[in-house]
């Protein structure tokens, strides 16, 4: 694998890498964690070898300030033709900066959330957001839930676009529940088994999309 330094944008304390921190580890790959909220977004010629943006409860509908900021750097992100990864929030702001709206849903999908992929195979996976993205122009569908009809894009092999979170294990969803409190829709009891299958999803998901 030739990726070796990828730059991760956190837009909440409470959410972090979760298993894409574990991914890295066990391929020698070195993950620099960025808040942009409080701190200027890397460039593609700031030696990083890829780009993760992170999920995160800010709207990318009313963006503030440096969501923007954010959004224009992925655009020169987008330029370098270098790998991106977006999960929720962070797929929305990769829609946007491929031309895609992103619009309110009727209501809220949260918890663990049916999503049919274009392989035939329904999974299931963690879900916590108000807003969805359209799909890009020039990009490929890859999954759908009940309520969301673009869950996953791809624009080329190594820039995909995820509404569910594959990334959350069950740490993250115990820190996810210790700081939001009765306001997180997260189900308090994990589930072993489908955390196990989202962890060998993202796994080979992750695989493909970084460079050999």
């Amino acid at each position: 694998m030739s990726m070796r330094r990828i730059a991760i944008l956190q837009h909440h304390r409470a959410e972090g890498p979760g298993r894409i921190a574990a991914w890295a580890r066990e391929r020698g790959v070195g993950l620099e964690l960025v808040f942009p909220e409080h701190a200027q977004c890397p460039e593609p010629g700031d030696g990083f070898d890829a780009l993760i943006l992170l999920g995160g409860p800010h709207s990318a509908i009313a963006a503030p300030d440096w969501l923007c900021a954010e959004r224009a750097a992925v655009g020169r992100w987008l330029a370098s033709g270098k790998p991106m990864l977006g999960i929720c929030l962070g797929a929305q702001i990769l829609a946007q900066a491929l031309g895609a709206e992103v619009r309110a849903l009727p209501r809220p999908e949260t918890g663990w959330t049916d999503v049919r992929f274009d392989d035939g195979r329904t999974r299931a996976f963690l879900q916590w957001h108000d807003d969805a993205f359209d799909l890009p122009r020039g990009a490929r569908g890859r999954a759908a839930s009940a309520d969301c009809a673009c869950q996953m894009f791809d624009h080329g092999p190594h820039r995909v676009g995820l509404q569910f979170h594959p990334e959350w294990d069950a740490a993250q969803v115990a820190t996810l529940l210790e700081t939001f409190g009765s306001a997180c829709p997260l189900p308090p009891v994990d589930d072993p088994a489908r955390q196990q299958e989202a962890a060998r999803w993202l796994d080979a998901l992750l695989d493909d999309w970084a460079p050999a």
